[in-house]
């Protein structure tokens, strides 16, 4: 079940058909794999895509959480909290995003 991720991590997805129908792949993959970050991070992707921005603060949160050691997902967490104007947050995100990966300053 954790393939059906794979075509929405090959590539980012274009068109709100294809968004939408790689977030059913993913909503697929959630409860079969609970602690799959990498699942809750494409879908936050496809939320932050879709500029549902609250959605995907949500799910980066998961994918944050069940990946803690994910740049990606502490980096663009900070990208949804500075969108939605929550700035400490995103200050957060942004550290945390950095002390994982510090040649990226």
């Amino acid at each position: 079940s954790v393939l059906c991720v794979l075509p929405f991590m090959s590539g980012p997805p274009s068109g709100s058909e294809t968004l939408t129908s790689k977030l059913g792949q993913l909503w697929k993959v959630t409860p079969v794999e609970p602690g799959y970050g990498r699942a809750h991070y494409g879908m936050a992707t496809v939320f932050y895509r879709r500029d549902q921005l609250n959605e995907a603060i949500r799910a980066y949160l998961q994918a944050c959480r069940h990946s803690p050691n994910s740049m990606e997902a502490f980096n663009d967490l900070g990208r949804a909290y500075y969108r939605t104007k929550q700035y400490d947050k995103a200050v957060a995100a942004y550290e945390k995003a950095l002390a994982l990966k510090p040649d990226t300053r």
